[in-house]
């Protein structure tokens, strides 16, 4: 979540796009919504999800809509995950045409904890001519 702020703050003055992405492995197609409500295909798959999904995804919503950043800039996408979050971001970032990917993490490890994790190593030295921002 701090992440999401984070670049929701960063981001609200420019013109960039701003995808904010959950990857699930009980995905077979990716749900995209414009703006910032969601569909009723996404509110079907959120109530689908365990406790967690639905609390983070409540909290997703209310940042972005309490966000200066302008609806037509906003989308909310549920992907499928493959089971290799870092390629799936890459991958995602790729098709998109990203210039841009925030990181954050869960962990309590502090800044070794977070950048010693596959995920973070990889998205760090596969991620090409854009930048990656890491929120702790």
């Amino acid at each position: 979540m701090r992440a999401l702020d984070h670049a929701l703050f960063m981001l609200e003055h420019t013109p960039t796009l701003i995808d904010v992405v959950h990857f699930s492995k009980r995905l077979s197609k990716k749900i995209i919504c414009e703006g910032r409500e969601p569909s009723a295909e996404m509110n079907r798959w959120v109530a689908d999800q365990s406790m967690d999904v639905q609390h983070n995804y409540a909290q997703v919503l209310d940042m972005i809509r309490h966000s200066a950043v302008e609806a037509h800039r906003l989308r909310l996408v549920a992907a499928p995950h493959s089971g290799k979050v870092a390629a799936d971001i890459l991958k995602y970032c790729a098709q998109q045409h990203a210039g841009i990917v925030v990181l954050g993490h869960g962990g309590s490890e502090g800044t070794w904890g977070f950048l010693k994790s596959s995920v973070t190593k990889q998205i760090l030295a596969d991620f090409r001519h854009q930048a990656v921002w890491v929120n702790q």
